[in-house]
């Protein structure tokens, strides 16, 4: 028998070898096949893989809480808490459903089916309560499971929502929620190292009460005007701290989503264009500066229409920013670094001497100017965030002009202002309380599509006197151009009235804040799970001070020298008691000035007429309180 070469029997026994490995291969596959189908094996190791790598990840730092000047909650972290069901490790699908359908409020024939469907992993409820949380767990029921995240939660809505932003999978995307991640990573650059290590929270320059109004305000002047879109934004004129900002239409950013874009902008750093009587009156200030220039002390003047170099405006022009982009920390991730146009065009000519004044600005590059020039040329930076304070060891760090202003320009000529109060008290209305009033509105064209639409751009700029405190209110709203009904043309009123009737509630919350800004303490947070609220197709919930607890705290004004009609006025919308004695102007009051009001409190007034008030009266009753 010839034998056989050992190249033939090595090829013979690499032959076997492939098909034993072929037939293992699908002996396996048939296996792994059989057990997906049967007990969905390998979707099961899948799950198990991803829980191991989420539990393995670490995870992110708890986001900082935000608070107003009061340290009134506005941003807060709540736990999230869902429910889902492993049908394998159910020991019985009938008495499951018997014990989940009563907590989780979940119709027991349907829960019965979708366990029954064969699913390996089943969600059956998100964001429940702690109530049904520690009644689950009573239950130890085999295959319910509780899944835990961190959300991030608004409890005033849409209050002051372009102002504090919003946050999506940890992220801000604008706002102070924006600035927060800036901030924080800030600390992580070798130039800051050890700066911000740890989650902080923000105490914020806004104050809720003062919110309160302005959402009122817009609410009502959209009421009346039927306005497209309206904002109202306060700030402090020597500090730049904005107080508050309101603007139609709003947005919830606890459901962002739902928003278009455009509603989730914010308008007030978006240019509009000025009106003739603003631009005249940054035209007179720069003819008023020219005269003054090299004086150290205010001089006579008059100004003429005439006078002033067009190189020295445009020079002022540059000094003043009016044609730099905006920088703050309550800025969009979507916000451009560069100026970009409103698109906006009047729809008539202006005067040939406004040429070389700018055409456009953005209300809060406007709101800037204004209180700069009335300062008398001390730069402001218009800013939200006025502290942080670090979670883990209660250090607090003032933040305040920690923002660069990248777009200003520090470098060329220094300029001082003198009279430009004046000027503005000359073309201004000047109502009660010393505030001043300065408006007027433009026509503009637009075109979109191919089609051309009008309208009617609207501002208003207020000068509010608050005990050296002093505010600029800024108010702007666009609508289509055409009056009220005929019918209703006597019960409408003018954007600047419904906007003095806020004024001197303004002006009493800020003097009231200062006063009591050394004894507030910090909004505590309930231990309650994150509950889904679903949005109310109304405005009420979106776009107005409605949105949130109709019991606000009230605080009792001064009203020691009013009138008894401007006394009901200023408490017109506080649900308390009113008792009156005498006749006259008030010389006493109960409860004192500052005191907060709750709903159905005794309020008395005590009142007498000119000549029987005397200055010994006054300050007795002081001494009094």
């Amino acid at each position: 028998m010839a034998k056989q070469s050992r190249l033939r029997v090595h090829n013979a026994k690499r032959g076997r070898r492939i098909l034993l490995y072929a037939m293992l291969v699908m002996v396996v596959g048939a296996a792994g096949w059989s057990l997906e189908q049967n007990y969905q094996f390998i979707s099961s190791c899948k799950e198990t893989f991803a829980s191991i790598t989420k539990n393995l990840t670490p995870k992110s730092p708890r986001r900082g809480e935000f608070y107003d000047r009061n340290l009134k909650q506005v941003a807060i972290n709540k736990e999230r808490v869902s429910v889902y069901v492993r049908t394998q490790e159910i020991n019985s699908i009938t008495e499951t459903v018997m014990e989940l359908a009563p907590i989780l409020s979940l119709d027991e024939e349907t829960l019965k089916g979708q366990l029954e469907s064969g699913v390996l992993r089943l969600w059956i409820a998100e964001d429940i309560s702690q109530d049904q949380e520690i009644a689950l767990k009573a239950k130890r029921l085999s295959g319910v499971y509780l899944q835990r995240e961190e959300k991030r939660v608004y409890p005033n809505k849409s209050q002051a929502a372009h102002l504090i932003g919003y946050v999506e999978n940890g992220i801000g995307l604008a706002g102070v929620e924006f600035y927060y991640d800036r901030m924080m990573a800030s600390g992580k650059s070798e130039k800051e190292k050890g700066r911000f290590n740890t989650p902080q929270d923000l105490v914020l320059t806004l104050d809720l009460k003062i919110q309160d109004v302005l959402d009122g305000l817009v609410e009502e002047i959209k009421k009346h005007h039927r306005t497209n879109k309206v904002l109202a934004y306060v700030m402090n004129s020597r500090s730049g701290e904005m107080i508050g900002g309101a603007q139609l239409p709003g947005f919830d950013p606890n459901a962002f989503t739902q928003y278009p874009r455009e509603v989730l902008e914010n308008q007030f750093v978006n240019p509009i264009l000025l009106p003739d009587k603003f631009r005249t009156f940054l035209r007179d200030a720069a003819i008023l500066q020219e005269q003054t220039a090299g004086s150290d002390s205010p001089v006579p003047w008059s100004l003429r229409s005439g006078e002033g170099a067009l190189g020295n405006q445009v020079q002022l022009w540059e000094w003043l920013g009016l044609h730099e982009k905006t920088v703050t920390d309550f800025r969009s991730s979507r916000q451009s670094d560069e100026i970009s146009s409103s698109g906006q065009r009047p729809l008539a000519s202006s005067p040939p001497w406004l040429d070389m004044v700018p055409e456009q600005a953005t209300p809060l590059k406007l709101m800037t100017v204004f209180s700069l020039l009335l300062g008398n040329g001390e730069r402001i930076r218009p800013f939200v965030v006025r502290k942080s304070l670090d979670i883990e060891t209660g250090v607090e760090a003032l933040l305040v002009g920690n923002e660069a202003e990248k777009g200003g320009k520090s470098t060329g000529p220094s300029y001082k202002f003198y009279d430009i109060d004046n000027l503005l008290a000359s073309q201004a209305r000047q109502g009660e309380g010393e505030a001043l009033f300065f408006g007027d509105a433009i026509l503009s064209t637009t075109f979109t599509n191919g089609q051309q639409k009008i309208q009617v751009n609207e501002l208003l700029l207020v000068k509010i006197p608050a005990g050296g405190n002093e505010m600029t209110l800024l108010v702007v709203a666009e609508h289509d151009p055409g009056g009220p009904s005929p019918r209703n043309a006597m019960l409408e009123r003018s954007i600047e009235e419904i906007v003095e009737d806020k004024v001197e509630r303004i002006a009493i919350l800020q003097e009231v804040a200062r006063t009591v800004a050394d004894v507030v303490e910090p909004e505590l947070s309930d231990d309650g799970n994150y509950q889904r609220q679903n949005r109310n197709s109304g405005s009420a919930n979106v776009h107005g001070s409605k949105g949130r607890d109709p019991q606000l705290e009230a605080i009792m004004p001064d009203l020691r020298g009013q009138s008894l009609r401007k006394s009901l006025r200023l408490l017109q919308g506080i649900h308390v008691k009113i008792s009156i004695q005498g006749t006259g102007k008030v010389v006493s009051q109960k409860p004192s000035p500052g005191t907060t009001l709750k709903e159905g409190a005794e309020c008395t007034l005590i009142l007498e007429k000119g000549e029987e008030i005397t200055l010994e009266k006054l300050s007795k009753s002081t001494i009094k309180k």
